[in-house]
Order: C-alpha cells, then structure tokens, then sequence
C-alpha cells in the first residue's frame, strides 16, 4: 500500500518507484504546457505504462470519482462552513473549483489507474 501511495503522490513508476510518469511531476505545468502527455516506458526499468492500446480510457471513471469527491467536498464547505445558502452561487463555487481541478483529476485519474494495474 505504501509503494502504491508512493507512486501517486511522486509522480513514480509503479515497479520501481525511481522513473518519472508524467514528463513533469506538476500537473499543471504538464497538462498546459506538454498536453498531459506520459512517458512510453520507465526510464529505470523500462516498465511500459501504456498496457495495451486504449489502457487510459479506464482512468476516466477514476477521473470522474475524483471529480464527484471534489464537488461534494466543496458543497459540504461552502453550505456547512462558509454559510452560503444559494444554491445558484454554490453550483458556480462547485463548477469553477472543479475547473480548476481538472489538471490535477487527470493526473492522479491516470496515476491511479496504473496503479490498479501494475
């Protein structure tokens, strides 16, 4: 469990934990600047990422996990912290955070899922 943890939160090979995953280990850097893309293999034991051809499609419902945790964690604090009692203004909180979050849900969405896998 530690090694999985390890490899999401540093951006590392899931067999090694000493290659990179993504080009750049900051999310938003990577997804604006390099569109997300990921490394073929590991640079240290040459683990392939890619498992077989469309293995990345499945990080979408992680992503989309991730997204709907997000979205209620900022409701419980806009509604139960803040006081906001519009719902209108609470659903744009919720859209604009999720927005912002959408490098960082794609990146650990796809951390993840190798994860399961490797």
């Amino acid at each position: 469990m530690r090694k999985i943890l390890l490899s999401i939160v540093k951006n590392k090979c899931p067999k090694c934990l000493k290659g990179n995953f993504f080009i750049y280990s900051n999310p938003y850097y990577n997804c604006f600047f390099h569109r997300g893309e990921i490394l073929k293999k590991c640079s240290n034991c040459n683990f392939e990422y890619e498992l077989e051809p469309g293995f990345f499609w499945g990080s979408m419902y992680v992503n989309y996990a991730l997204s709907v945790f997000f979205g209620i964690i900022i409701f419980f604090v806009s509604y139960f912290i803040l006081k906001i009692e519009s719902i209108i203004f609470i659903i744009i909180l919720i859209s604009l955070g999720l927005l912002l979050l959408i490098p960082f849900t794609y990146y650990l969405g796809r951390l993840i899922w190798l994860n399961f896998f490797a």
